[in-house]
C-alpha cells in the first residue's frame, strides 16, 4: 500500500509538471480516469488531483520550474488526513 501511495504521489506530481507525448496521453488519461471512478480505490482524491493537472499542463505545456518541496508536502498531508478518516470509528459505522 506504501508502494501505491509513492507511485500516486509521483504521477500527480509528474502531471503537473509536464504533459505526456501524444501518443501516451490517451493511455495515461484513461488509466486515471479509472481510478477516479472507482469508488473503492483508496487514492481517489490523488487521481482527481492527476486529472485537473493533466488537463492543465496539456493545455499550457511544461512548468517553468519543478514542483516546490511545499507541493510535495501538501500531496503527504493529504494522503494522512485520507488515511487517518479511514481509521476513524466514525468511518466504520
Amino acid at each position: 500500500n506504501q508502494s501505491l501511495e509513492k507511485g500516486w504521489i509521483l504521477l500527480n506530481l509528474l502531471c503537473g509538471s509536464f504533459p505526456p507525448s501524444e501518443t501516451m496521453f490517451p493511455y495515461l488519461r484513461n488509466f486515471i480516469y479509472q481510478h477516479v471512478s472507482d469508488q473503492e480505490f483508496s487514492f481517489q482524491d490523488l487521481a482527481i488531483g492527476c486529472v485537473s493537472k493533466l488537463e492543465r499542463t496539456s493545455v499550457n505545456g511544461p512548468r517553468q520550474f519543478p514542483p516546490i518541496p511545499l507541493e510535495f508536502d501538501s500531496l503527504i498531508v493529504k494522503i494522512e488526513e485520507h488515511t487517518s478518516e479511514l481509521q476513524s470509528p466514525d468511518h466504520l459505522v
